[in-house]
């Protein structure tokens, strides 16, 4: 891996040379040749690492299949009659990921189990079959691999999660008002949240979700909830199918190169476009009558202001929350490198590159520089 690695890093320098020479002299047999080797290599490189990438991934099955036992035994201690169903487990994924779910997994299945799923005579009352249904799936979508835990349970009741969330004063009451019902039920992945009156062997120890948020982030994953009163919940995670080389923005802030990884990346705004208010003492971005936080990464990586050129709008976790940065300079295949010990822990660095001009850049944690501004996430 660290070679292919080595490889398309040079490959992105010889594809830049190669644009370069075309560009700035007359076409003739050289560079026609030239253009068709680079072409060439560039096709061989991008197979060799689909290749190597393939020999990190592995089934889910080997993980689902742990679940099949620990529906069965949960079932019987909570009194529940419950159905596993396991759709894709020949789904692959990166080795690394795999091994680190198992227990994000058990946290929402025992949530499924304790605070979705009924009891089979309030199931029966309520016109549902008495034995309940919790459905664990995997499936690619784009360059991603989703796996959305679903049951068919009673569902999430917003106004309970918000009259908690007041409770623990995890948000006030103006924030409450300005909150979509999709946004109240995002409350639950706070840490120290649980719905739950009373501590139970199986859940409500205020640990859980926030413990899966994190797993998620980690390996630069999203997660998203959607719930449906009386109907049941489904939460879906979504990976990168290979950790180390992934697609990054690269913009510059304070005329220094970062890279964000594009995933994040859901709209850019120029800043003559660019609608902005001062609310509660906090800058926000107007985006369609919504309001976003606006983070200034200036003052975030302590670097001297410059002109902002434009903003970019990411979705960390289940929120969007907006930047501000000096130019872009288009997206690019990159490959993460660690910094090491000898730089010790920067906060907001999560590791390094080298771009197709010979740049070493660092790659912005966009997730470590929010939890030091702890912004709701």
């Amino acid at each position: 891996m660290k070679l292919v690695g080595e490889l398309v890093l040079d490959r992105n320098r010889l594809m830049r040379v190669v644009g370069e020479i075309t560009q700035n002299m007359q076409p003739n047999k050289y560079t026609e040749e030239l253009e068709s080797v680079a072409s060439s290599i560039d096709k061989i490189v991008g197979d060799l690492q689909l290749a190597v990438m393939k020999t990190r991934m592995q089934p889910v099955k080997r993980l689902f299949q742990k679940f099949t036992r620990v529906v069965r035994d949960l079932s019987k201690v909570v009194g529940k009659e419950v159905e596993l169903i396991i759709i894709g487990e020949d789904t692959e994924m990166d080795k690394s990921i795999l091994e680190k779910l198992e227990e994000p997994l058990v946290h929402i299945i025992r949530n499924a189990l304790d605070h979705g799923i009924e009891p089979p005579e309030e199931r029966k009352i309520l016109g549902k079959p008495r034995v309940g249904k919790v459905i664990l799936k995997a499936y690619y979508q784009g360059d991603r691999v989703y796996i959305e835990i679903e049951d068919d349970g009673r569902g999430i009741d917003p106004q309970k999660v918000a009259r908690k969330a007041l409770e623990k004063g995890l948000i006030s009451k103006e924030q409450l008002e300005k909150m979509t019902e999709k946004e109240i039920l995002q409350l639950v992945f706070i840490p120290g949240f649980s719905t739950k009156d009373q501590v139970s062997e199986i859940s409500g120890r205020g640990v859980g979700m926030d413990a899966v948020m994190n797993t998620v982030l980690n390996f630069r994953g999203t997660i998203d909830i959607w719930s449906e009163k009386g109907k049941g919940t489904k939460i879906s995670m979504a990976f990168p199918l290979t950790v180390g080389i992934i697609r990054s923005l690269l913009v510059s802030v304070s005329g220094r190169r970062f890279a964000i990884p594009i995933f994040l990346v859901t709209e850019i705004i120029s800043a003559e476009n660019v609608n902005t208010k001062r609310l509660s003492g906090k800058d926000v971005l107007i985006l369609r009558e919504k309001a976003l936080p606006l983070i200034n990464l200036y003052e975030m990586l302590k670097i001297p202001q410059s002109n902002v050129g434009y903003v970019i709008v990411c979705l960390i976790g289940n929120q969007r929350v907006a930047f501000t940065v000096e130019d872009l300079f288009g997206d690019e295949e990159i490959v993460v490198k660690p910094l090491g010990k000898i730089f010790g822990d920067l906060h907001g660095i999560s590791g390094a590159t080298i771009t197709g001009d010979g740049k070493i850049v660092l790659i912005l944690d966009i997730v470590e520089l929010l939890k030091n501004k702890n912004l709701r996430m």
